[in-house]
């Protein structure tokens, strides 16, 4: 285990220092992130506002504040950007390093990542979570239930992680083929 720790350790070095190398667009990017959320809660506020009803389709506005928050985060920690790395290092050639490095070559894309992922799941995700857990202790569930829906929720969190992260490997190989996957990779995009 510290052998695989140690060979792996500086591409995980390498996801965060990729990450924060512009420290103003990775700055910019989690104000975005934020305010993609804020805009869709207020969106939801003016739904419930303007209704005579305190629930829509069985809903409360604490419901659809929770969904918002978990929905944003989600989707921010499960996001894969491997396909991407691949299909770029094909066509400029770059993917030869990663192939003659004695390492596994889907493990590397994966502990780039992981670096990069930490990094988002300590600025936005960790703050996200911690709301989120307040919310439903305010709500009044009990703490070791909610702790318990938390750790559910991160293993789960993980499992979706890698499930989004072998899927864009494997489209990733079509690059060997194609040679440039911009276009299959914005069409595929919502």
């Amino acid at each position: 285990m510290i052998k695989l720790w140690q060979r792996y350790k500086p591409f995980i070095n390498a996801g965060v220092q990729e990450l924060i190398t512009y420290r103003v667009n990775f700055i910019l990017y989690r104000i975005g992130y934020v305010m993609g959320a804020f805009v869709a809660f207020y969106l939801w506020k003016a739904v419930f506002d303007s209704s005579q009803e305190p629930l829509i389709q069985g809903f409360s506005m604490a419901d659809i504040t929770l969904y918002i928050i978990m929905s944003f985060v989600t989707n921010l920690l499960t996001r894969s950007d491997s396909s991407f790395m691949i299909g770029e290092g094909v066509k400029d050639g770059s993917i030869i390093m990663r192939l003659l490095r004695p390492v596994h070559f889907s493990a590397s894309y994966l502990f780039t990542e992981l670096g990069s992922k930490w990094l988002i799941f300590i600025s936005v995700g960790l703050p996200f979570l911690n709301v989120i857990i307040l919310m439903k202790i305010l709500s009044g569930q009990g703490i070791v239930e909610v702790l318990g829906l938390t750790i559910l929720y991160l293993f789960s969190l993980t499992l979706a992680y890698l499930i989004n992260f072998f899927f864009n490997i494997c489209f990733g190989f079509t690059a060997f083929v194609f040679k440039n996957l911009w276009g299959p990779i914005y069409s595929r995009l919502p």
